[in-house]
């Protein structure tokens, strides 16, 4: 790798909380794959994961996942060095090789970052005003459990310090009471008379009494210091249980969320399923009324069909009863022709005979 000119930083010592140790070199490298979509936190995920504070993105008009804001509080916010618009090159956890995130989608991105609260994780980003990259170690945690992790962090310095600085009060006081002592065994077994230097050791004996006594005042507010360290840390502990006790009511309440969350989208997908048959129920209807409607019209048809037929069938009904009286009244008049034919008969004959006497004579004649 080329190196990154002077944004490099010598490697430092650093507490288990603290939530910046930063490493920086630099190297070119190839773009993301283009997304139209961000980073953003699931709350519906697992509650036992978490980030470090800072949405990603990436565009189609970009071929790289860079810093979309920042959560105030978060550990890349108390970090200082990550800023909007920076690029996402790598990504590793704690005392892990980098691993290189070009050309993977955000999901997968996310699923690198986050991970248990309290775990670290290092990211590689590039500036790009300079081209270069940098490397940041952040702690995953929501900013309250941040929060609560860097007070914790500054009580236990602040009860180490105050410890140190105790210690090393009684050990001064400790060496001027000594010292005191001497000084007074010497001046009880020395004539005051005969030696000059008891002038000079009775004002230093009064002088290291007054700082003896400075000291035990000193002792005696340290002391003071550390009481109230350890009750603020008894208070912050006692906070830290409640706080504890609260998410994990929290994580129930998800945890039933989840359940009923679950419950509902089982419910939804049968309703879905009882919608998708109730409209294959409806088709079937409405082709079976479109079928009723065609066959009803038929029926008007053949009503009005039938109709006609019985209205003809009605007239032919009277046509043959008119026909069966004329038949009945040729009937009867052919009976009667029939009666009367005897008499015709003979009137036919005496006429026939009539008739023949009648040529006969014009013959004759």
């Amino acid at each position: 790798m080329k190196g990154a000119g002077n944004m490099r930083q010598s490697q430092e010592t650093r507490s288990p909380f603290d939530l910046a140790r930063i490493s920086q070199e630099g190297y070119r490298s190839g773009g993301f794959r283009s997304i139209n979509e961000e980073i953003r936190p699931d709350l519906r995920g697992n509650p036992d994961l978490a980030g470090v504070g800072i949405f990603f993105q990436q565009s189609t008009k970009a071929s790289f996942a860079y810093v979309q804001s920042i959560i105030h509080g978060s550990s890349a916010d108390r970090c200082g060095l990550i800023q909007h618009g920076d690029q996402l090159v790598a990504v590793a956890e704690a005392g892990e090789w980098p691993r290189n995130v070009e050309g993977q989608n955000l999901h997968m991105i996310r699923d690198k970052i986050l991970g248990k609260q309290g775990s670290f994780v290092r990211l590689q980003m590039r500036r790009p005003s300079t081209n270069e990259v940098y490397e940041v170690e952040l702690m995953r945690g929501s900013p309250e459990f941040i929060e609560i992790m860097h007070v914790s962090s500054d009580l236990k310095e602040k009860q180490i310090s105050s410890n140190a600085r105790i210690q090393e009060l009684e050990s001064q006081v400790a060496m001027l009471r000594m010292h005191s002592d001497r000084l007074q065994a010497h001046a009880q077994t020395v004539q005051v008379e005969e030696d000059p230097r008891i002038g000079p050791l009775e004002e230093e004996l009064s002088a290291r009494m007054e700082d003896l006594r400075r000291f035990e005042e000193m002792l005696l507010a340290s002391k003071e210091k550390t009481r109230e360290a350890i009750l603020a840390r008894d208070k912050f502990a006692e906070q830290l249980k409640d706080v504890k006790s609260d998410f994990d009511l929290l994580k129930e309440k998800l945890s039933l969320s989840k359940e009923e969350e679950s419950r509902l989208v089982h419910e939804n997908e049968s309703l879905k399923g009882q919608i998708s048959l109730l409209k294959v129920v409806a088709s079937f209807f409405r082709s079976m009324r479109c079928k009723f409607s065609m066959q009803s019209y038929r029926i008007e048809v053949l009503r009005s069909e039938l109709q006609s037929i019985k209205e003809r069938d009605a007239k032919l009904g009277q046509r043959l009863t008119s026909g069966h009286r004329a038949i009945a009244q040729h009937s009867e008049h052919s009976t009667k022709m029939a009666d009367n034919e005897p008499t015709r008969q003979k009137l036919y004959s005496t006429s026939s005979s009539a008739a023949s006497s009648e040529n006969k004579l014009q013959y004759f004649a």
